[in-house]
């Protein structure tokens, strides 16, 4: 089964691009044929090769774009997207990178609950607020910096930013306080301890080409994909990250299915071959472009107020969540109960910890 693949806004580990604040990774099931036939609906799109940016801008091509999306064809069982909000997602890296491992220590399920998830939430939504906008992104940026290059002076700016902002909150009796002080216990511990909680972190770790890929993939397997070919536009992603895909495809991983909080996980995936091609000669890669690109302008308007949007990307988001196309998002929220970030039920077995027990070769987990 083929699977096509392309993206919009990737910046690779660079979050806190000013011109590129989401990354989408869209996929299609969609032939050639239909794909071809859907995009002939664009005026002008029949000779060479069809790019969205093209035609984002143009009012002309409002009603093209409308019409492909409404096309009867466009379902969830023929389109998936997954949404990442980049500033939101560095937050995420910081919680997970400095803060877990506090808890790890005491032997503390950090991600019981979707904890993690609910501290992220809680920050994104009141750092900015007490500590002033411009100050929430410094510091995040100081952040950023340290984890592709950790350095005694890097990690200095980054636990200045932290004690700063804790003083702030202090003087203030900010009551996000209490919270704030896991980053600075992280930051007391000092850079050794910062830097090996990065491991071997790379430059593109931060990249969120991978999560998003695999929540994809277990999409589609959610509706009995297997042996899936995967066609992707950009060889440079996929020589990146070719080496944890196997892993995560390898048959003699012992399989596992697990209802994580009402969301359903299967490992390991259940892929047959990873192609990089030319989108120039894939109208199939070049349709997942066109979902690519229209939800990044459909969301985007969520996030830039500094900007203008008209009724078209409302049009473009009901469309989008009317077909169920979207898969998932990493997307800021004020969400901080149970209830509301859907960790009510059975926990199963956390996919994350079966993730980094096949990326360790743990052989409990794999069949002889």
């Amino acid at each position: 089964m083929d699977l096509f693949f392309d993206e919009s806004g990737n910046t690779g580990g660079n979050l806190l691009d000013r011109d590129q604040l989401l990354f989408i990774l869209a996929s299609t099931s969609l032939s050639e044929r239909d794909s071809d036939l859907l995009l002939r609906k664009i005026k002008n799109q029949n000779k060479g090769e069809f790019k969205y940016s093209s035609i984002k801008k143009s009012k002309k091509h409002f009603e093209s774009i409308l019409s492909i999306l409404a096309d009867e064809c466009i379902n969830k069982k023929t389109v998936k997207l997954y949404i990442i909000d980049k500033r939101f997602t560095l937050l995420t890296k910081l919680i997970d990178e400095q803060v877990e491992p506090l808890f790890y220590e005491k032997g503390i399920d950090f991600y019981a609950g979707r904890f993690a998830l609910k501290l992220a939430n809680l920050l994104e939504t009141c750092l900015p607020v007490f500590l002033g906008s411009e100050t929430y992104a410094t510091l995040l940026s100081v952040y950023s910096k340290f984890a592709k290059e950790p350095s005694p002076d890097s990690f200095q700016r980054f636990a200045k930013e932290v004690y700063n902002a804790d003083e702030y909150l202090t003087s203030n009796k900010s009551e996000i306080k209490s919270t704030f002080n896991f980053l600075v216990s992280a930051c007391d511990r000092g850079f050794d301890f910062a830097k090996e909680n990065l491991g071997s972190l790379k430059i593109s770790a931060h990249d969120p080409w991978l999560p998003s890929f695999i929540q994809l993939i277990q999409g589609w397997m959610s509706i009995g994909y297997r042996n899936i070919t995967i066609i992707h536009d950009d060889a440079k992603v996929i020589s990146e990250n070719r080496d944890i895909i196997l892993k995560l495809s390898d048959p003699k991983v012992a399989p596992l299915l697990s209802n994580h909080y009402n969301q359903k996980y299967q490992y390991p995936l259940l892929l047959n071959k990873i192609r990089s091609e030319s989108s120039r000669y894939f109208k199939s890669i070049q349709l997942a472009d066109f979902f690519a690109g229209a939800a990044n302008q459909a969301f985007i308007s969520l996030l830039d107020s500094s900007k203008k949007y008209g009724e078209i990307e409302t049009e473009i988001r009901n469309l989008l969540f009317k077909k169920e196309l979207i898969q998932g998002a990493i997307w800021r929220s004020s969400n901080v109960t149970s209830e509301e970030v859907e960790a009510t039920g059975d926990p199963g077995i956390c996919p994350l910890e079966y993730i980094t027990k096949i990326l360790a070769k743990d052989p409990s987990i794999y069949r002889e």
